[in-house]
């Protein structure tokens, strides 16, 4: 029953390809092709089949699929069954926004300052860890408690207040 149709086989139109979709998404895969082979019209239609099934018996209806499509192949084909993300987004997507606590700690510092010594680059990691934590007091943020946070941990902090501490120290 985790089987989808994906397509018909060329050599007898009346024969349906399935694939065991447990067995495939439990594992890496790749399409791979030479320029103009199908490759993204392969990807198209496997995205297609897993959201929609094909099947009425057969139906998904937890699934999430992220696609990172830089050049923009999908948003066309998949418009009936996705939601389309942008950074330069346009009347039919939706404006991708990333929010600073998400970015890594050690990019955010390069943005911010072009460059720091050490002991002052750990002076950043060690405040936002601990502004990190001060957040972590004040809400519940689930699969994350004291014992596991890290500075990668996705929790919302004041940008703010990092600022104001960190001009304090003048980092």
């Amino acid at each position: 029953i985790d089987q989808i149709k994906i397509g018909r086989l060329s050599s007898a139109e009346n024969i349906d390809v399935r694939i065991d979709i447990t067995k495939l998404l439990t594992r890496h895969c790749a399409v791979l092709g030479s320029t103009g082979s199908g490759k993204s019209t392969t990807v198209a239609s496997f995205l297609r089949s897993i959201a929609t099934s094909g099947d009425p018996d057969i139906k998904y209806p937890s699934a999430r699929i992220l696609l990172l499509d830089i050049h923009g192949e999908y948003s066309d084909a998949l418009s009936d069954i996705s939601t389309v993300f942008s950074i330069n987004s346009n009347k039919d997507q939706n404006e991708l926004y990333i929010p600073y606590w998400a970015i890594d700690p050690a990019d955010l510092l390069s943005f911010l300052t072009g460059g720091i010594a050490e002991d002052k680059e750990l002076h950043f990691y060690d405040k936002v860890t601990e502004l990190k934590m001060l957040s972590l007091k004040e809400n519940k943020y689930k699969g994350i408690d004291e014992k596991s946070l890290t500075i990668d941990s996705p929790i919302p902090y004041s940008l703010k207040r990092l600022w104001l501490d960190l001009i304090d120290n003048e980092l």
